[in-house]
C-alpha cells in the first residue's frame, strides 16, 4: 500500500468582503496612512491583473474606497477580520521579537 508525497489542496469557499475587510485585503495595519493605502492598492491591482492574487479586481477597489472614506473605515475596522488591533498589539510583538519587514532579524 503506498502513500502519495503529494499534498491534497482544498478549495476553501471564500469570504465575503465586507467580512474578511478592507485592511486584509490591501494587507494593511490598522493605523495606515494615505501613501500606505494607495501603495497597497497598486501593489494589490498588479498582482490580480497578472492572476498572483485570486481576489477580485472589485473588491481591491472597493477596500481602497472604504479606507479613504473615515465614517466607512471605523465601521469596517470594527466589523471585519483584522489581523491586528487598534493598539497595534501584534505590530509591537513583531518588533519586540525581532520581526523586521516580515522577515526573523537578530536582536
Amino acid at each position: 500500500m503506498g502513500r502519495s508525497v503529494e499534498p491534497v489542496v482544498l478549495e476553501l469557499a471564500t469570504l465575503p468582503r465586507e467580512q474578511v475587510g478592507p485592511f486584509l485585503l490591501l494587507g494593511l495595519d490598522k493605523a495606515a496612512d494615505k501613501k500606505a493605502i494607495d501603495a497597497h492598492w497598486a501593489d494589490r491591482l498588479k498582482w490580480a491583473r497578472k492572476g498572483q492574487a485570486k481576489v477580485a479586481l472589485e473588491d481591491i477597489n472597493w477596500a481602497r474606497e472604504v479606507l479613504n472614506d473615515t465614517d466607512r473605515r471605523i465601521r469596517a475596522d470594527a466589523a471585519s477580520l483584522s489581523t491586528d488591533t487598534s493598539d497595534g498589539a501584534l505590530a509591537q510583538f513583531a518588533q519586540r521579537y525581532g520581526m523586521q519587514g516580515g522577515q526573523a532579524s537578530r536582536m
